[in-house]
């Protein structure tokens, strides 16, 4: 039996109902309001503060005043007032100097060199299509000159700089190589860095090593990838130990060819609330992978390595990593400068937070070597403990 509802009953719920939701709306408006004259509050306080030091310092101060100087130092004052250990500020020159410190690419002549033990400029590495690769120099070489001047013990540092610069700029290098002097002109030029380099660990596993992430080091890295597919490589074990990066990019360009579909990370806020950030594709190279990973592996290096470990892909040899899972961000002001700030922290694709623990291994192995002689112990198998073990475990993976 159907039972009508008189008109006065309706109305009677529909007033209630529109009393509930105006009461609900108050209660959320009264809520943000009391949070923004807090901070309107707050902020008030502030600048009554600095008014009042302001208005002094004007009234008696003896010297004068650079604004500007003044005005940089008031906001990088604010950003160091904050507990936060990632937060900025940068000048616009600073700002400008940052955007291209990830770029990959270098101007100068392609050469990477260290003090000898005569004092001259002994070459350890040389980059590939560079100006110096061209010329022919080559590592072991030692530079003894520098636009006619001396290389010394006590100049070495300045005449090295000489080697980097602005594009166009020619410099003049006396060269010591193959019981040879020679004298090279060579012009200053935008070079790519490589940052990634691949040797085979022995005949089936292919052994990759990061010097840093920057913008181009996906492209080096697939293409190596792609070379080794080709080849028939049936393990590869990567390191990223010393790597550490906020840029989330790039690790996601490098997880990309070795995941199979899925969210690979995501961001926690201060609420809790967790966010995709991203995923990486269906096509992916299903190889046995090694990841060797310690406390100098930072930031988004870490979310590298735990999104191989969730979804199954790697097993971690090392030790645990840094715990930096912070997500900043920047912002540009007015005038060009800009501020850094933490936002939220990264998870891994099983939604787990590392900024407080890091990424524990698969297999703990401490690296026997002092921060001076890392690079040279490294990929040793002889001297490098969690290389060699990594070796084993990828071996076992391959049988």
């Amino acid at each position: 039996m159907n039972k009508k509802i008189s008109l006065g009953a309706a109305i009677a719920y529909m007033a209630i109902v529109a009393a509930v939701a105006f009461s609900l709306t108050m209660i959320y408006s009264m809520n943000l309001f009391n949070v923004k004259m807090t901070g309107i509050t707050e902020r008030e306080k502030m600048y009554n503060a600095l008014h009042e030091v302001d208005l002094y310092v004007r009234e008696n101060y003896y010297g004068s005043i650079d604004e500007k100087e003044l005005q940089e130092a008031i906001a990088r004052g604010y950003i160091d007032g904050l507990e936060d250990s990632n937060a900025r500020y940068f000048t616009a020159a600073e700002y400008e100097a940052y955007t291209q410190s990830g770029s990959g690419k270098y101007v100068g002549v392609g050469l990477v060199t260290e003090m000898d033990s005569s004092g001259y400029l002994l070459v350890k590495e040389v980059y590939p299509d560079s100006p110096a690769q061209m010329a022919g120099i080559k590592v072991g070489a030692l530079i003894t000159n520098v636009n006619g001047t001396r290389v010394t013990e006590n100049n070495n540092e300045s005449m090295a700089g000489r080697l980097r610069g602005e594009a166009g700029t020619k410099v003049t290098l006396t060269v010591q190589q193959d019981s040879q002097e020679n004298n090279y002109e060579l012009t200053l030029r935008a070079i790519d860095v490589p940052t990634v380099k691949s040797t085979m660990a022995n005949d089936d596993i292919a052994y990759i090593s990061f010097t840093e992430w920057s913008s181009n080091t996906a492209d080096q890295f697939i293409t190596q990838l792609n070379t080794l597919k080709a080849q028939g490589v049936k393990g590869i074990l990567l390191d990223v130990r010393g790597i550490t990066s906020n840029e989330l990019s790039y690790a996601v360009r490098l997880l990309d060819p070795l995941l199979p579909y899925g969210t690979v990370a995501y961001s926690r806020d201060k609420a809790g609330n967790l966010t995709a950030v991203a995923e990486s594709d269906a096509n992916y190279w299903d190889v046995p992978i090694a990841v060797l990973a310690d406390e100098t592996t930072g930031g988004t290096a870490e979310l590298f390595v735990m999104a191989l470990q969730d979804f199954g892909r790697a097993k971690l040899v090392g030790a645990r990593t840094a715990g930096n899972g912070d997500i900043t961000e920047i912002f540009k002001l007015s005038g060009g400068s800009a501020i850094q700030v933490t936002t939220a922290q990264y998870a891994g694709p099983k939604q787990k937070t590392f900024g407080d623990s890091g990424v524990a291994p698969d297999y703990e192995v401490e690296l026997a070597a002092s921060e001076g002689n890392r690079g040279d112990v490294m990929g040793n198998i002889e001297l490098d403990a969690p290389y060699k073990k990594a070796l084993e475990v990828l071996a076992a993976a391959i049988r």
